[in-house]
C-alpha cells in the first residue's frame, strides 16, 4: 500500500500513532471526528473495542 500510494512510511507511522493517541482512544473514542469510521469495526459495534493485548506479570517485562 505504501508503494502504491507513494507514502513515506515514517509519515504514515507518525499519523497512525497520533491518531491512536488523539482520536481512537480506547476508553473514550472520538468517533465523530474519525475519518475512518466508515470502515471501522469498533464503530460498527457501537464503539466497543476488542482487547487485543493480554499482559502477564513475568520476569521478561
Amino acid at each position: 500500500m505504501i508503494r502504491i500510494g507513494k507514502l513515506d512510511p515514517i509519515a504514515l507511522d507518525d499519523f497512525l500513532w497520533k491518531f491512536g493517541r488523539t482520536v481512537c482512544i480506547r476508553d473514550k473514542p472520538q468517533c465523530d471526528k474519525c475519518p475512518l469510521k466508515g470502515v471501522c469495526s469498533a464503530y460498527a459495534r457501537g464503539g466497543s473495542f476488542i482487547n487485543e493485548h493480554n499482559h502477564y506479570l513475568t520476569y521478561y517485562y
